[in-house]
């Protein structure tokens, strides 16, 4: 319950007093989108469980694409959800894209990464927000403020995750030598010292 992509749309329910089964649909659909996002960016990143084909993975991310449009569907009836899912799938795209090239040897700029992160964790949990407002009625501003508020939400918990990485050097992001923030920005800066510590 404290997983945020579940967290933030059931505590705009929760304060707008949203019916509960449109709840139950805006939280599902939520976790679906992301749950497709997540398994496609695996495969592409060569993280996927083991005896997951990448053509499988695929193919259950577009599964769980359409299942969580169905449900967001359900959740804001009447409401602009293609348009709004749309919208975020192409900045999560792009994001990812980004992503794909982010390799400490090609030493990206941190407006490199900050554009990686603002496209996926970013744009994924401003949609969140987004059809959640959407769900409860509001109005444009309210929908606009909730999708500031879920953007600038997803790129810190990126953000943390990107730090607290250094916990576990042998992590997957650190053996693919993929270069997020902290990389980025030592590496922009003090790259003997970057690649002094990397030897020891």
């Amino acid at each position: 319950p404290a997983w945020p992509v579940r967290a933030l749309p059931a505590f705009i329910a929760d304060t707008y007093k949203l019916d509960p089964i449109r709840a139950w649909a805006l939280e599902a659909g939520c976790v679906l989108i992301f749950l497709s996002a997540d398994i496609v960016a695996d495969a592409q990143d060569g993280d996927l469980p083991e005896g997951l084909e990448w053509p499988q993975a695929v193919n259950a991310g577009q599964a769980l694409l359409f299942a969580g449009m169905r449900a967001l569907g359900a959740a804001a009836p009447g409401r602009p959800v293609a348009e709004e899912i749309g919208r975020a799938c192409l900045l999560l795209a792009g994001g990812q894209a980004i992503d794909l090239g982010l390799h400490w040897d090609a030493c990206p700029s941190e407006d490199t990464v900050m554009a990686a992160v603002r496209g996926k964790a970013g744009a994924s949990m401003m949609l969140f927000a987004r059809i959640s407002a959407h769900s409860a009625g509001l109005p444009d501003s309210a929908i606009q403020d909730w999708g500031n508020f879920g953007q600038a939400f997803g790129m810190a918990i990126q953000l943390r995750s990107d730090l607290t990485d250094f916990d576990d050097l042998d992590s997957r992001d650190f053996a693919a030598r993929k270069a997020s923030l902290p990389i980025a920005f030592v590496r922009n800066r003090h790259e003997a010292a970057f690649l002094a510590a990397l030897q020891s």
